[in-house]
């Protein structure tokens, strides 16, 4: 046993000492036989003990489980990688122990002789714990120096992995130790893989890693050094900002200037910081191919150590200016040179920026947030969408039902149909909130289904565009002000997407009232659409988002699994002006919805869409008039002419809105003669580039009135196609509240009616419509098949088709998205398509909304 004790002193005196084989007597010794008052640590595999030397020495021991995930095969893999390594940031190994020993055990009533094995390895203690102990935000914790040696030596230690081609797979704070200097060390190989020269990039049979640290293209199992990289921007982050989840870089630089407001060493440090941030951001790149290799980051490390005048004192004795002033003008981001806010501020001479917002403090002060940073888009963008508002907006012919009415008291039904241009070359430059839940319920696929959907929604998004992102769980902070969609904002939001972590509860009206102060303040508004992308998984646990008033911004909703408050998420979009609510039943197509809205919100054409139908009173014709666009419309009726004004709010591309309107006619039989009865006037107005189109009479509703009609009042049964989806959407609407009061059946039956009618009094052949409409039926009836059934699935399917329906407007039913596409425009069909590709394959490259208009002006040309 003496023996034992000084083979292990001369390891820890020879740093230079090979690891060797250990007995398990020896083990047991100095853990005092792997006593629980020795434990210094447990994982899912092991556990590790203190093991005491006789000359007061300390090493650590890890006694593997003898699970079936830590098998023969995985133990030698990781005591074969830690014979290869040697570094000062790398944990160091002593040596192992594989014992197998005979014992006898009671199997099924008799005694039967089986292998018992210990397996053993044997480490440097480490006293300092491990990093995710001393993460903390820039107000408190370490000082800068020491976490600037921290992420450096990090990096050096797994540069010297990936120089020995070994890839760890599980890179994160809880694996990092740090010894009595604060040094880092590199620990725990238990899932990493190891190559030789020869040997290409493997392929794992399965998923590993850590939740928070794996990489995008993980899904896919391809094991190379970038997964590795992934991990460790998620770790830079972490340690400038205490949080995975992070702010923009001007939140970063105002915490760290606040703890650094005395030292003279200010600006270094401050640029220090954000080189460091800018290499994390660029190693949570989407792309893979994209990331830095640890190589480069020593390099400019490197440099930052030649330059930096306070390499070996204290921050306080630098001199400031010329370490700024060399930083600036010499090191380069790698892969990508991002533009930041603090630059910009800089330049621009003024402040601008601000810390994620808690709603907690805003509602105690009976204000609402304010913001007033939203970034302007470029100049050379600004001009995009102006130009001509000729032909965006058109109101199609007049649609009679019956050829003529007679001159005794009859009904004449006409449809109007205002258009929107399906050309998509000109547009609304789109500001766009997304207000993300991030509770606890969120946690897993959930947050990272909805991660995949944001970051689809950045990849389509150009410089016309600006999106702001705001999560919430018990309060709500907005993560960056409306950015202009260049690249470089593309690269930081996608990396702050990638940083989001779940937990918390479920305050929604946190969320909203940030997001709609985001859009409320804005100082650069013209001919730009603000809307907002609401995401919820579950119930409201505070606050009560239907107090909430929504302005006249449209917020489109995504009730996000089945323990939704899908009710409460509809509710938010109708009360809203023009937003729809989706349902997103299946955690794995989220971006699916979202990508369709995207399409159309990225192609509108015109806001403030209104059309007035005047009736023409004094001609002594028109009794009564009723419009029956939808649902979900306002309309205004002015009580000195008659008129009604129906307010559609915005029109994407290709979009149509169909208007039934029906008059009552007087009794004008004292006429012997038939003639032309001119019974209303038609117009519309509309916004686009900013500027108002001035309301303008477009059509006539007129018929010819005679003493014998073609059809006698009331004669036929048949019904215009619009007439039916408006019963259709009725009967929906009816069915959802029977079912909701446990009369499913009576639910059925009403569906049933609907759908006979749909099959036997349609007057106008609209195929595609009945075969749209009818499918939703045969599933909604399905789906009120049970009580269960009903609660899981059917009512937000019925919520969401009432939603589609009453603003003729695409809205997702938590299916099959190829199912029902009512409503859907061309661009957003395309889209679709995209998402599914970007489901299958996330690392493929995405169109921007630019590329996309380019390939269809060379299709058609």
């Amino acid at each position: 046993m003496d023996g034992g004790h000084c083979l292990l002193e001369r390891l820890l005196r020879d740093k230079n000492a090979e690891p060797t084989d250990m007995p398990i007597s020896l083990l047991k010794s100095i853990t005092n036989h792997f006593a629980d008052a020795q434990k210094i640590g447990c994982g899912g595999f092991a556990v590790v003990y203190k093991g005491l030397l006789k000359n007061g020495a300390i090493v650590a021991v890890k006694k593997l489980s003898n699970s079936i995930c830590m098998d023969e095969n995985k133990y030698n893999q990781e005591v074969s990688c830690l014979m290869r390594v040697k570094h000062r940031n790398v944990v160091r190994f002593l040596g192992y122990c594989a014992d197998t020993q005979g014992k006898m055990i009671d199997y099924g009533g008799k005694f039967v002789m089986a292998d018992i094995r210990e397996r053993l390895l044997c480490f440097e203690y480490v006293p300092n714990g491990t990093l995710k102990d001393y993460i903390t935000d820039a107000s408190n914790g370490l000082e800068w120096r020491k976490r600037y040696r921290i992420i450096k030596g990090i990096c050096e230690g797994l540069h010297y992995l990936h120089e020995m081609r070994i890839v760890h797979l599980d890179l994160k704070p809880a694996n990092i130790l740090l010894d009595d200097n604060m040094v880092p060390k590199i620990a725990d190989f238990g899932i990493s893989r190891c190559f030789d020269q020869e040997q290409s990039w493997a392929i794992a049979t399965k998923l590993v890693g850590t939740l928070g640290y794996l990489a995008p293209e993980s899904y896919t199992r391809k094991i190379t050094s970038k997964l590795d990289m992934y991990s460790l921007g998620v770790i830079i982050i972490e340690i400038l900002t205490g949080q995975k989840g992070y702010s923009s870089v001007e939140n970063v630089l105002e915490s760290w200037r606040n703890r650094l407001k005395t030292s003279s060493a200010i600006d270094t440090v401050l640029e220090q910081i954000r080189v460091f941030f800018e290499i994390s951001i660029d190693c949570m790149d989407f792309n893979p191919e994209k990331r830095p290799t640890t190589r480069r980051i020593i390099e400019l490390l490197e440099q930052m150590d030649r330059m930096d005048d306070f390499n070996e004192t204290d921050v306080q004795q630098s001199n400031p200016t010329t370490s700024c002033i060399i930083l600036r003008n010499t090191i380069e981001t790698p892969q990508v040179k991002l533009e930041f806010q603090e630059a910009r501020k800089r330049e621009n001479g003024g402040e601008q920026g601000s810390a994620p917002l808690k709603l907690d403090d805003a509602a105690a002060s009976k204000k609402a947030p304010l913001f007033s940073d939203d970034e302007k888009p470029p100049i050379s963008i600004a001009g995009y969408a102006a130009g001509s508002t000729k032909g965006l907006v058109t109101i199609k012919p007049v649609k009679y039902f019956k050829d003529d009415a007679a001159l005794t008291a009859d009904t004449v039904t006409a449809e109007v149909e205002i258009n929107a241009t399906s050309s998509t070359t000109v547009r609304e430059g789109l500001d766009l909130v997304v207000v993300l839940d991030v509770s606890g319920s969120m946690r897993w696929d959930k947050i990272e289904s909805v991660k995949k959907a944001v970051l689809f929604v950045i990849m389509k998004l150009t410089p016309l565009d600006r999106l702001s992102i705001v999560t919430f769980s018990s309060d709500a902070a907005r993560l960056t002000p409306l950015r202009s969609m260049t690249p470089a904002a593309q690269s930081e939001l996608k990396a702050l997407v990638h940083g989001l972590q779940a937990g918390g509860g479920t305050n929604i009206q946190a969320g909203l009232e940030t997001a709609l102060a985001v859009i409320a303040n804005r100082v650069n508004t013209k001919a730009r659409a603000a809307n907002i992308f609401l995401v919820c998984d579950g119930t409201q646990t505070s606050g009560d988002a239907r107090m909430v008033d929504p302005g006249q911004v449209a917020i489109y909703t995504f009730g996000f699994g089945r323990g939704t408050d899908h009710q409460l998420m509809s509710d938010i979009a109708k009360r809203s002006h023009g937003g729809t609510f989706s349902s997103v039943l299946d955690w794995s197509k989220v971006s699916l919805p979202f990508s369709q809205l995207l399409g159309g919100l990225l192609t509108e054409v015109a806001q403030d869409v209104e059309l007035t139908i005047t009736p023409m009173t004094e001609e002594g014709h028109v009794y009564t008039i009723l419009v029956a666009p939808g649902t979900d419309y306002k309309q205004i009726t002015d009580p000195a002419t008659g008129a009604i004004t129906i307010k559609f709010g915005t029109l994407f591309a290709g979009e149509a809105r169909r208007v039934v309107i029906t008059l009552t006619l007087k009794d004008v039989s004292a006429f012997s003669e038939e003639y032309d009865a001119p019974l209303a006037e038609v117009q519309h107005s509309f916004t686009a580039q900013g500027r108002l189109r001035d309301p303008r009479i477009l059509r006539h509703i007129r018929i010819l009135r005679t003493p014998a009609p073609s059809q006698a009042p009331g004669a036929s049964s048949k019904v215009p196609a619009e007439i039916a989806r408006l019963q259709h959407a009725n009967a929906i609407r009816q069915a959802r509240l029977l079912a909701e009061h446990g009369q499913l059946e009576d639910a059925r039956y009403k569906l049933e009616d609907a759908q006979k009618a749909l099959e036997n009094n349609v007057l106008d052949g609209s195929r595609k419509l009945v075969n749209s409409l009818r499918a939703e039926l045969q599933q909604l009836i399905k789906l009120m098949g049970t009580e269960e059934m009903f609660e899981a699935q059917g009512h937000p399917y019925a919520l969401a088709s009432e939603s589609c329906h009453g603003l003729q407007r695409y809205a997702g039913r938590g299916g099959d998205e190829d199912d029902v596409h009512l409503f859907a425009t061309p661009r957003m069909d395309t889209y679709l398509e995209q998402a599914k590709n970007f489901e299958e394959d996330p690392t493929a490259p995405v169109l921007t909304a630019d590329e996309d208009v380019k390939q269809e002006i060379n299709c058609q040309s």
